[in-house]
Parts: structure tokens; C-alpha cells; sequence
């Protein structure tokens, strides 16, 4: 599994994290990244809330898979802002943890965190972002291996 956990970052780091390139269709956003005999496809549906899944083909086989669900809880503040420190946020260099971000990332009064447990075989998680004592946006993420 060593070999994923690379992959896992490196394709996160070039995709969504990075706000990389995404083609639509059917209205869902998606992401794509291939480095040799892996393949990584992030496909998501909403904006403001959004669910989606990441799948991690190895010779075109899944072997692992992350669901996610979340997005923005408040109108009171401006969404691109939120989403520019979410991708600060998700390409902070701590590897602990290759599934999201960082356990804890923090630019002026903006507040990054990441509850996770479990490894990459199975895991479940919660990053959340805080303004002061206010949590203005929220996502809860889960998988593993197939």
C-alpha cells in the first residue's frame, strides 16, 4: 500500500488541491491523473455542497476508493475565499496524513482541521474549517482498499 499512499498524494497535489484543470459532463466536475500503471478519478457533483468519489485504478483495476460529502454552511462569507484557503489548506506538507489535508492549517483568522482515523487500507474522517468559534464549512470522507 506504500505505493498508493505516493500515488494519493502526488495525484491530489495535481488535481483538486492544486485547483487543476477538470473537464464536465452530466453536471459533475472531473479530475484526472495518470503516472505509469496508475490512474486517479476524482468525479464530484454540487458546488456550495458537493458529493463526490476518488477512485485509484492500478491496470485499469479499482483498488481503492474515498466518498466524500460536504461544502459551505454559511452564506456570510464569500465562497471563492473559503475555497482558496481549502486548497491552501489541502496542499500544506504534512504527510501523516495523504488522504486530505493537514491535521491543523491556519492563514490569518481561517482555521483548517482534519479529524482522521484508521490508515489508508480503511479510514473515515472530518475536515472542517473555522472562523473564530464558527464553522463555516464542513466535509466528513471515508474508504480504503477494494
Amino acid at each position: 500500500m506504500k505505493d498508493i499512499e505516493k500515488f494519493i498524494w502526488k495525484a491530489k497535489k495535481s488535481t483538486y488541491a492544486k485547483d487543476g484543470d477538470f473537464y464536465e459532463k452530466d453536471g459533475m466536475k472531473y479530475h484526472s491523473f495518470r503516472d505509469g500503471f496508475y490512474r486517479f478519478e476524482d468525479r464530484k457533483i454540487g458546488d456550495q455542497y458537493y458529493s463526490g468519489q476518488e477512485v485509484i485504478f492500478l491496470e485499469e483495476k479499482p483498488v481503492w476508493t474515498m466518498s466524500y460529502s460536504g461544502g459551505i454552511l454559511t452564506d456570510a462569507y464569500e465562497s471563492a475565499e473559503i475555497y482558496r484557503f481549502l486548497h491552501q489548506s489541502l496542499m500544506a506538507e504534512e504527510r501523516r496524513n495523504t488522504l486530505r489535508g493537514p491535521s491543523f492549517y491556519q492563514q490569518a483568522q481561517m482555521f483548517y482541521f482534519n479529524e482522521f482515523s484508521g490508515d489508508v487500507e480503511r479510514f473515515n474522517g472530518r475536515e472542517y474549517i473555522r472562523i473564530g468559534n464558527k464553522i463555516i464549512y464542513e466535509l466528513h470522507y471515508s474508504g480504503g482498499k477494494m
